[in-house]
């Protein structure tokens, strides 16, 4: 929490995974250029 920010999306791509809720999840990380995303929900990425 000590080194995050506040990334503002200016647009919305749905990657259409398996689990519709979890779309938002890789749209947040393509607008904050994450490098990478840590999960244990495996089956749904």
């Amino acid at each position: 929490m000590s080194i995050s920010h506040w990334t503002f999306i200016y647009y919305t791509w749905r990657p259409n995974l398996k689990d519709e809720a979890d779309n938002h999840l890789i749209e947040l990380a393509i607008a904050g250029s994450a490098s990478l995303i840590a999960t244990n929900n495996l089956k749904d990425f």
